[in-house]
């Protein structure tokens, strides 16, 4: 997959927007393509810091379409972390739904 200019263009925005400001809001419509965006943001994000990324997702399609981009995009299994997830490997993405990882959070 390749990004388009528009979306080149709104990952460059979102990137000096978060070199100033520490909380953003960036939005697409639609098939807009922010699954890309977010990774084409994360590789970035990794490749500058070394640093692993967690995704949020709110529906279980969601998860599975980013990991499958992901996967495409940047080579990288991501770790899913789900209700039934028991254990968690080391990875460089991690994805999640936002409900499972609350539950997560409070159990512990």
């Amino acid at each position: 997959m390749q990004e388009r200019k528009y979306q080149q263009d709104h990952i460059d925005k979102i990137i000096e927007e978060v070199s100033v400001k520490r909380k953003i809001l960036a939005q697409l419509p639609t098939g807009g393509g922010k699954t890309i965006e977010f990774s084409l943001i994360a590789q970035r994000y990794i490749r500058n810091t070394g640093k692993s990324v967690l995704i949020l997702v709110h529906r279980e399609e969601l998860m599975y379409q980013a990991a499958r981009v992901i996967k495409e995009m940047l080579d990288i299994d991501a770790c899913l972390i789900t209700s039934e997830s028991k254990r968690y490997y080391i990875s460089r993405v991690y994805i999640g739904m936002v409900e499972s990882l609350i539950k997560f959070i409070i159990y512990f």
